[in-house]
């Protein structure tokens, strides 16, 4: 199949209408609409999808436990990235509060599951980023609204650990 100008589709199109001077003059008034038809209807979701990917996520809040345990985990705002506040209840304060510990394995006393404590005390669901801190580390958890759960971060032979997180826009 051989490829053929968007101008030579043009002319075959309303060639046998048109006279060669009229044509000339219908060509240069529909090719520019054409082609920023074909761009909009072929370059439109493409651009779509990719803001669908790159979700804003909040302020990385970073706590641990042990050692690294702080009386409340601390919010690093960065001014130069572009972030969404977390999800606030009715008088300001976050619905989600993490916490973290630890607890040895049954059959290995040496070896440690790192948990996060996840509780929301408002209605809706909260999907968050959870990473050792200053890692790529990472994985997705959830809790449905007014729930606390449990979830395992990962497996180590220390059982102090630090974690930040980061809230998916919902």
């Amino acid at each position: 199949m051989r490829a053929v100008m968007p101008e030579k589709m043009m002319a075959r199109a309303i060639g046998p209408i048109l006279s060669r001077a009229g044509r000339a003059n219908c060509l240069r008034e529909i090719l520019p609409v054409f082609v920023l038809g074909t761009i909009c209807v072929v370059g439109g979701p493409a651009f779509g999808q990719a803001s669908l990917a790159n979700q804003p996520l909040s302020d990385e809040t970073v706590g641990g436990s042990g050692k690294f345990a702080t009386s409340s985990p601390l919010t690093q705002p960065k001014s130069f990235t572009v972030s969404r506040p977390r999800a606030l209840d009715p008088t300001g304060k976050p619905c989600l509060t993490v916490s973290s510990t630890s607890e040895s394995q049954t059959l290995n006393k040496n070896v440690f599951n790192h948990i996060l404590i996840l509780d929301n005390h408002c209605g809706k669901q909260i999907r968050i980023r959870a990473c050792y801190y200053k890692t790529d580390s990472c994985t997705t958890m959830s809790v449905g609204g007014y729930r606390r759960q449990q979830h395992i971060l990962g497996i180590f032979s220390y059982s102090d650990f630090q974690y930040s997180f980061r809230e998916y826009a919902n």
